[in-house]
């Protein structure tokens, strides 16, 4: 606390006892109404900042208080809870307003996204539309004067994030600064200029610029298939991401290779596919819905937004992913060095037989996007070589050590001519037990171009008991 120069966590811990009444460890999804001694959840956290500024005035001696509190009642599927805050909230701005020498700023970090609205193109827009308003008492106007006054009100029509926002505040502690007219200095206390655009700010990648003609997408039909390689970069990327984890977090555990409870994800389709061009760029954007585990019917779905460069070069980078469906229902089963958000797991023991409709007995995935997994045995059923082709444009490649008695190193080389790679050549990984790794996925972008790959795969294994790896030799696997 002392390092963040936080003095006090106010009434933030009152949520577990709120909580605990009603059986639940979070306020995420459900239930609809949270209620205490015959008030709204929300109430409490609205009186409190409401005793607390109350107390400050009446005090003398008080020093002057900067205090932040985030709200997060609203979390909850079907909007009751939003509006179950109404009334305590437009209380809580009139008696804001009563405070002489009281700033108060009122912001949402989104727009709406927690009811089934939400996942409807016109829904996902609004994500993109927070609010932001401050209350602003005659005394603290006069503080402020003329001239940053009237760049709030200038500002209220052009485009600015919460870095203007810590920038205003931060000037008026700044002997030197309080005074600049430079935006970059001073923020939203000063003007900010009228041709400001998204390309101004830092952005995260699935965020939706709202300027007219800026943020132009180009849609792209669902599960093109030109598009089948990087959805399968994507669950790759985030297949890694989950066993890299799990494996981080039970470095002196039994089983502490592979993945525990949260299972490789296996795609099925993607949708709601956007591509933009930035600079030398091509941002896309896409709904990634993966199967299921044993005892759900319905899929679960990943945004994921990738990077690739305009022009034909090499590489493709994974920006960033966002869990459509709700990840809450997993906290019973979710292995505890893993971001739930990446996780999903079945919450009852499943037997093999439940699991043979997805993977093979050694848990290769059977399709992935529809596709078929083609299995080449590198050694003794151990090291396997994955493939999945998509068409004659693309295709996926994956290394699985399937085996609990041995390690292997292994090295993909060949050549790249004529197409894209999301990771470049040579790619090289140590493979432990019961691991698998995502190596590339490539896309040839001229049809008529049929130049050999030779792909080549150099291993060395080394087993159990033994201390140095031996050649096992190399192999084609174009």
């Amino acid at each position: 606390m002392t390092k963040k120069m936080i003095d006090h966590f106010g009434i933030t811990h009152f949520s577990c006892t709120v909580l605990n009444r009603i059986g639940r460890t979070n306020h995420y999804d459900s239930p609809q109404k949270v209620c205490l001694n015959g008030q709204f959840y929300s109430w409490y956290f609205f009186d409190y900042i409401r005793k607390v500024y109350i107390a400050l005035e009446n005090n003398r001696k008080a020093k002057p208080l900067m205090s932040f509190m985030h709200f997060n009642t609203g979390h909850e599927m079907t909007g009751t809870r939003m509006i179950n805050m109404d009334a305590g909230m437009a209380k809580f701005f009139t008696d804001m307003a009563l405070f002489p020498d009281t700033l108060t700023v009122i912001f949402s970090d989104h727009g709406h996204k927690m009811t089934p609205f939400s996942y409807t193109e016109e829904g996902r827009r609004e994500l993109f539309d927070p609010v932001f308003f401050m209350i602003i008492p005659d005394s603290v106007k006069e503080k402020l004067g003329p001239e940053r006054m009237g760049a709030l009100v200038t500002n209220q029509k052009r485009i600015f994030m919460l870095y203007d926002v810590h920038n205003a505040f931060m000037s008026l502690h700044d002997s030197q600064n309080k005074d600049s007219n430079n935006h970059l200095v001073s923020g939203i206390f000063s003007e900010i200029p009228a041709n400001r655009t998204c390309a101004h700010l830092y952005m995260l990648p699935l965020t939706r610029c709202k300027c007219e003609g800026f943020d132009e997408a180009i849609p792209v039909k669902d599960n093109a298939d030109d598009h089948i390689w990087l959805a399968e970069f994507a669950v790759g990327y985030i297949n890694d991401a989950i066993q890299k984890q799990y494996m981080d977090g039970n470095a002196d555990a039994k089983n502490k290779y592979g993945y525990g409870n949260c299972q490789r994800l296996v795609g099925k389709s993607f949708e709601k596919i956007v591509k933009r061009f930035r600079g030398e760029y091509i941002f896309t954007t896409m709904d990634i819905r993966v199967v299921p585990p044993v005892g759900l019917a319905e899929d679960e779905v990943y945004r994921v937004s990738v990077k690739q460069f305009a022009k034909p070069r090499q590489g493709v980078f994974f920006l960033s992913s966002v869990r459509v469906t709700m990840y809450n229902k997993f906290a019973s089963c979710v292995d505890k060095s893993v971001d739930i958000k990446l996780c999903l797991c079945a919450k009852e023991q499943t037997t093999d037989a439940n699991k043979k409709e997805v993977f093979l007995h050694n848990g290769v995935p059977r399709k992935m996007f529809g596709s078929d997994t083609t299995v080449r045995d590198l050694d003794s059923n151990c090291l396997l070589f994955l493939r999945r082709n998509y068409g004659s444009f693309s295709f996926g490649l994956e290394v699985a050590n399937v085996c609990p008695n041995r390690t292997y190193t292994f090295k993909l080389t060949g050549s790249m001519n004529q197409r894209i790679f999301s990771k470049s050549l040579p790619v090289g990984l140590e493979l432990f037990p019961k691991t698998f790794h995502f190596l590339t996925s490539v896309y040839k972008y001229l049809s008529k171009v049929n130049d050999p790959l030779e792909l080549k795969a150099s291993v060395r294994i080394k087993k159990d008991g033994t201390n140095t790896f031996t050649n096992l030799g190399t192999f084609s696997v174009t």
